[in-house]
């Protein structure tokens, strides 16, 4: 399995500017069209609405073929939603988040207004495309600055479901507004899925019975702060390994409570202490 891993840096690679329009053209860049060596991911853009910075994006054959749809009139953030199928840029049905759940989610560029700086990014999918991480350094001043404290993840695909023929496995991640745009991933951990919260920037497109409307969600990580680090020495001293275990997504409704759904494809929690590693960092071989 190739897994893509881009950046700001990538030769070709478009910015990410504090413009309206500027994260639709990214990603068309990432999911639709490619640039440079890179050919994209295989994804269509469904409807368009270049005057007014809409787009609507498919996943490809294969996946549940579900629908993200863009719209960045703010030179500072993109409105996202996912929906299970559109008949045209603005009408769709199985909206995740619904309105009533979450006004507008959003993938944000920054958070501090006063600033006009274009934005570092890094972008990561496997080759069966069937979702992605956009990871956003809402504090930087590319190309001065890349990777800050804020790197801000949000996801968008298919996750691996626990549920046997499950047709609704696809979650949408955004950002917190009122955590100034901090994702929902780091700001939700935790290790028992009776004490998670579920949250709407965690939407999910339908719950595990496969009926309703969208269901809210939350990452389940190894230990219960906000990085989700554990607590065993690094290396552990039994057989000198780094060990990981991979993210898990919970989802909680009312008539079902908070239960484990599934897990996050390609994310994964430390289960020691902080090692020295830094940002860009490969490990391989990874125990979960």
């Amino acid at each position: 399995m190739t897994i893509h891993v881009l950046d700001a840096d990538t030769p070709s690679a478009p910015l990410l500017q504090t413009a309206a329009g500027s994260m639709i053209n990214l990603l068309k860049k990432l999911l639709v069209e490619g640039f440079g060596d890179y050919p994209g991911l295989g994804w269509t853009v469904e409807f368009e609405d270049v005057a007014n910075n809409k787009c609507v994006f498919k996943q490809p054959l294969g996946s549940n073929q579900m629908l993200l749809r863009v719209e960045e009139s703010s030179l500072y953030h993109a409105v996202v939603r996912g929906y299970e199928s559109m008949t045209d840029i603005d009408t769709g049905v199985g909206a995740f988040p619904t309105v009533s759940q979450l006004a507008e989610p959003r993938f944000f560029k920054t958070t501090r207004t006063t600033t006009t700086y274009d934005r570092y990014w890094r972008f990561i999918a496997d080759d069966t495309a069937y979702g992605f991480f956009l990871q956003v350094s809402t504090d930087s001043n590319y190309p001065t600055t890349r990777v800050s404290s804020q790197m801000q993840v949000y996801y968008f695909g298919d996750f691996i479901s626990f549920v046997s023929g499950d047709a609704y496995n696809t979650v949408l991640i955004t950002g917190n507004a009122s955590l100034y745009g901090y994702s929902a991933i780091a700001y939700n951990l935790s290790s028992k899925p009776a004490s998670g919260a579920a949250v709407p920037e965690i939407a999910l497109a339908k719950d595990f019975s496969q009926v309703g409307s969208a269901t809210k969600g939350y990452p389940v990580g190894f230990n219960d702060n906000n990085y989700s680090l554990g607590n065993i020495a690094y290396p552990n001293p039994v057989d000198n390994k780094f060990w990981l275990t991979g993210a898990k997504l919970g989802e909680e409704s009312a008539a079902n409570g908070k239960l484990l759904r599934g897990r996050l494809p390609g994310l994964y929690f430390s289960m020691t202490t902080q090692p020295p590693w830094v940002d860009g960092d490969t490990v391989r071989n990874h125990n979960d």
